[in-house]
């Protein structure tokens, strides 16, 4: 209400009451199942669930089977029922969503290396044409190692997030491009 106001007190009476039904139920131990929609539902999102996400995103969203199946059976006991069923399942994917698309949000593709995210945007910037690793060296007016800068890059390879060639076309000897991945 635009002025405030008071709620009747009574008002949240059948709320608390349906809440310490669930907290009674909820507090004896029981072994919690999937129903076959909710099994159907499951087999079907555990893949992408469990596949992980590179750098600072996965870190937050780790172990994303596990919430989401928290979430469901806190939804289950919500509705005094030991078997998850589609709604709830769906309701915690649902939540799990609005989760994952905030940590994104946040950390972005922020890998929690700070050479390694360098790297990237250099890369990303280059675009086509790459750039070749004395060009990454000098971006770092040469004040990272050979070693530190292999290190970062390798980083980002087990990411998937860059790739590298070999160019004979130099004038020169062979020389190794960098590519932030597609």
């Amino acid at each position: 209400m635009p002025e405030g106001g008071s709620l009747d007190p009574n008002a949240l009476d059948p709320l608390a009451e349906r809440m310490r039904a669930a907290v009674t139920f909820g507090n004896v131990e029981r072994e919690m199942r999937r129903n076959a929609a909710a099994t159907e539902i499951w087999a079907e999102v555990y893949p992408t669930l469990s596949a992980g996400k590179a750098g600072l995103l996965g870190a937050a969203t780790s172990r994303a089977e596990s919430q989401v199946m928290r979430l469901a059976m806190l939804y289950a006991l919500l509705d005094k029922s030991d078997l998850i069923h589609a709604q709830h399942l769906t309701a915690a994917l649902a939540v799990w969503q609005h989760a994952e698309a905030s940590a994104q949000y946040i950390f972005g593709s922020a890998l929690g290396d700070a050479m390694a995210d360098e790297i990237l945007l250099v890369l990303r910037k280059a675009g086509k044409s790459g750039i070749s690793r004395s060009d990454l060296r000098e971006h770092f007016q040469r004040h990272k190692s050979s070693d530190q800068i292999g290190h970062a890059l390798a980083v980002l390879v087990e990411c998937s997030l860059a790739r590298s060639e070999s160019r004979t076309d130099t004038g020169g000897r062979p020389a190794e491009f960098w590519f932030a991945a597609a």
